[in-house]
């Protein structure tokens, strides 16, 4: 009953964490831009996750860096209550969206006490990671360790939520796992133009349908993939349907997402261009803004490789299974019989998903329709570079093949499964009209 109890305060810090609008910093923008109850928590996950990166990037401890972190807060909400008084609370606290995420959210993370395991990797890479912040170390001590390639960012939350919280078992970090989940799925679902009842349903049911304790909350850093991924999906739907009022603030959050998204994993950057080609290409914005994005993305990839040489981190591509990058190497590579293998892999892990297969349905439709695959087109070219960039990772590995397939791909593929949820709330409000009566 006490752990319960834990869990529980451990959810309400989150929701008054982020329940803080950092759009208070300035009464213009609080006027200016509005968003929805999902969108508010998202906004202020992102910055928040932001700011706890860069202060890592000070070289200090965990401890300094939750000082400076709450400091903020404090300042943030003075800010709240002075501009929003009263209704910053009611509008958090007294709303049914908060009771429809209170239990989604408590049953996950009962579900996340109750297992408490670890994949491989989690437990030989990331944990100890983790556990190295969570005793204090700097991002310098990381020349310790044998990985020294992979982004130290998963690790960091789930130290940094571990640390800020009353649970003294290191599954207090991976609840925030789970609530950044919940919270960037309800986001995108809201898009959804159909009444309130219909977004919780499908919420849920999406949440059903993805939900995969082994990928998401045994310690992998999939999950955060996957749910910045659904962030940006929510970007690139608001900036599509052209919502001007907001695309400032969108595009704005859309690289504040990027950053996070290149420090989360290394395919996290291959995620992130496959997100850019539709949104240069295919996206009605004006081309200073498209510059400014790829401004901002190159300098945050730039700055990164920056901090990994500045503290003596590898940037090294080779490693157990990708040694040879000679042009020699890579031709002897490509054989019929390695792509047919990961054509085959690739099958049989969308066949798994349920959303995939809805989704491939909904594609093959779709494409009788001129006005809806015209609109689905910048989908398209996510969804084929995507399963592109996941081919050629594997073409390329030196290691056994089939044994990466079997270890690896599933969790691939499951990272860009916000496409296929998008995909999905576009083709619903295509046809809202028929589907209403």
């Amino acid at each position: 009953m006490i752990e319960i109890s834990y869990i529980i305060s451990q959810l309400l810090i989150f929701f008054f964490l982020f329940s803080l609008n950092y759009q208070a910093i300035n009464k213009n923008f609080l006027d200016s831009y509005k968003f929805n109850y999902f969108e508010s928590f998202s906004i202020s996950i992102v910055l928040q996750l932001n700011i706890i990166l860069f202060l890592s990037f000070l070289n200090i401890d965990l401890e300094k860096i939750i000082k400076i972190f709450l400091m903020i807060n404090l300042i943030i909400l003075i800010l709240n209550i002075y501009h929003l008084k009263i209704t910053f609370f009611k509008e958090k606290f007294l709303d049914i969206k908060f009771v429809f995420l209170f239990f989604i959210s408590l049953l996950i993370f009962l579900d996340i006490s109750h297992e408490l395991t670890l994949t491989w990797d989690a437990e030989k890479f990331w944990f100890l990671k983790a556990l190295n912040l969570y005793h204090n170390n700097t991002i310098d001590s990381f020349t310790n360790f044998l990985d020294l390639r992979s982004p130290f960012f998963g690790s960091l939350i789930w130290a940094f939520f571990w640390k800020l919280s009353f649970i003294s078992n290191e599954y207090a970090g991976r609840l925030f796992f789970a609530f950044v989940y919940i919270i960037s799925i309800s986001t995108l679902v809201q898009n959804l133009k159909l009444p309130k009842l219909y977004k919780f349903t499908l919420t849920f049911l999406v949440i059903l349908a993805t939900y995969d304790y082994n990928i998401l909350f045994s310690g992998n850093k999939e999950v955060l993939i996957f749910s910045f991924l659904c962030l940006m999906m929510n970007c690139l739907y608001q900036i599509s349907n052209q919502n001007l009022k907001n695309e400032n603030y969108y595009i704005f959050f859309l690289i504040m997402t990027s950053n996070l998204l290149i420090w989360t994993k290394s395919e996290g950057f291959v995620y992130l261009i496959s997100i850019l080609v539709p949104l240069f290409f295919f996206l009605n914005i004006k081309i200073n803004k498209k510059l400014l994005i790829l401004f901002c993305v190159s300098f945050f990839y730039f700055f990164k490789i920056f901090i990994y040489k500045f503290y003596n981190l590898s940037l090294d591509l080779k490693s157990c299974c990708y040694n040879d990058f000679s042009a020699q190497g890579i031709l002897a590579k490509i054989s019929f019989e390695r792509i047919i293998l990961i054509i085959e892999y690739l099958i049989f892990s969308i066949a798994n998903n349920f959303l995939f297969i809805v989704g491939f349905i909904l594609i093959f439709f779709s494409l009788f329709n001129k006005k809806l695959k015209k609109k689905l087109s910048y989908l398209y070219i996510i969804l084929f570079l995507n399963f592109s960039f996941v081919g050629v990772i594997y073409l390329m590995t030196d290691e056994r093949l089939e044994y990466m397939l079997k270890t690896g791909i599933d969790r691939l593929v499951f990272m860009f499964l916000p496409v296929m949820i998008l995909l999905l709330i576009e083709y619903i409000n295509f046809f809202k009209r028929r589907l209403i009566i």
